[in-house]
């Protein structure tokens, strides 16, 4: 199977596993680490007229983020949702015939190999980049999920009553609660 992403001018299969092993990059979809699809990778239009990807992106070592160089440039994306967060540029080209970015699995320093050839190695900090935000939906644990009344029967006078979180619908209920007797 190929993983060509034309979307995003990449050729070839690209696949990067995270340190942590919690996200996974394949080609312009982010999955977490059982292959389950998370993201995709995305750019406004005004990042996407002059983005030129090259060869070996690679992701921070929780997974948080994920770099994709450019022939001048890295693009940061986040590693959850795929969304573009920032464009750093580089004073030297990318190498566009090796992987061009190599992590160091700890924190956001990259090895970058450099020149048309590769015959160079620079290293770019992104340590001052911010990590992404937490998700706006909260999560959801087992207890909430094991207490929640399902059904009809939940609805009914003596039965059981919504967790206190939940929002009441008392004329619902006597509706409900009339028609049942």
């Amino acid at each position: 199977m190929t993983l060509n992403n034309q979307y995003l001018q990449q050729r070839g299969d690209e696949l990067v596993l995270s340190a942590n092993q919690a996200r996974v990059f394949a080609a312009g979809l982010l999955t977490d680490g059982s292959l389950n699809n998370i993201g995709r990778q995305t750019l406004n239009l005004a990042e996407d007229l002059d983005a030129t990807y090259v060869y070996g992106a690679a992701l921070s070592a929780d997974g948080s983020l994920l770099f994709e160089p450019g022939d001048h440039s890295i693009d940061v994306f986040d590693g959850r949702t795929g969304s573009f967060r920032a464009r750093v540029s580089v004073p030297v080209e990318l190498s566009p015939n090796f992987r061009a970015l190599v992590p160091n699995n700890i924190d956001n320093r990259l090895v970058a190999i450099t020149g048309g050839t590769g015959n160079g190695i620079a290293v770019i900090d992104l340590r001052s980049l911010p990590a992404p935000s937490p998700p706006d939906y909260p999560s959801v644990s087992a207890t909430e999920t094991s207490v929640r009344p399902t059904g009809l029967h939940a609805l009914t006078p003596g039965g059981p009553q919504p967790p206190s979180g939940f929002p009441q619908a008392p004329t619902i209920k006597r509706r409900i609660g009339s028609i049942l007797k």
